[in-house]
């Protein structure tokens, strides 16, 4: 059996924790690279007998994982995160996309071919990219729910029916967009308020650098 030192992976682990940042624009690359090096210190077994594009895959899915159980449990309790009002945008155009609401998607699972790797990272990244809209889909919902129904015209004529705001209209909807802005940020604040535990989601814990992981993994291998 070959040896197994996880720390020789950092630079792997920095280059797939990019790619799921792509997809988890709130969370650090560097954070999501830990999280997978992490695994690889507590979960050797999924990583020991594989090597190349598959060990690659593997620490992908690691840092997905990462990523989708924070975001989880930073709606659920601790979410802090403040939206800018050009985000605010993208997410309206998605809240009235039906094409964004992937009801019943399940992580897809590698069926162990190497041939077929490729398409599965994609179909990986997709997955990863909807669940992340998903979450904010909720947080949106719940803002556009408090707009009056002027505001809430104007906001469903330019991002669900698509339709061209006359100049009047495009005043009204800045103001309407930035009700949605101060709603959301509302929102999420209020949630972390009235929770008692403390918050240790992204940017809580102090980041490890290159030599503090491999002095990590190097005390426990």
């Amino acid at each position: 059996m070959r040896d197994y030192d996880p720390s020789q992976y950092w630079d792997d682990a920095v280059s797939a924790a990019r790619i799921v940042a792509n997809s988890y624009q709130r969370f650090e690359t560097e954070d999501i690279a830990q999280a997978i090096m992490l695994d690889m210190c507590e979960q050797p077994q999924r990583y020991r007998s594989i090597s190349g594009g598959l060990l690659y895959e593997a620490m992908k899915r690691a840092g997905y994982r990462h990523c989708q159980n924070e975001a989880s449990r930073i709606l659920h309790f601790y979410d802090e995160y403040v939206y800018s009002a050009d985000e605010v945008k993208t997410l309206l155009s998605r809240y009235y996309d039906p094409g964004n609401w992937p009801n019943g998607w399940k992580q897809p699972e590698w069926d162990g071919q190497e041939d077929s790797l490729e398409a599965f990272g994609e179909e990986l990244e997709l997955w990863a990219a909807h669940t992340q809209i998903y979450a904010d889909m909720f947080d949106v919902e719940a803002a556009v729910a408090k707009l009056r129904p002027s505001h809430l015209r104007v906001i469903e004529k330019k991002y669900r029916d698509r339709e061209d705001l006359t100049s009047q209209e495009q005043k009204y909807i800045s103001h309407a967009l930035r009700l949605v802005t101060l709603y959301l940020n509302e929102g999420t604040r209020s949630t972390r308020a009235g929770t008692p535990w403390d918050y240790e989601g992204p940017g809580a814990r102090k980041a490890m650098s290159n030599a503090q992981a491999q002095q990590h993994t190097s005390t426990n291998y």
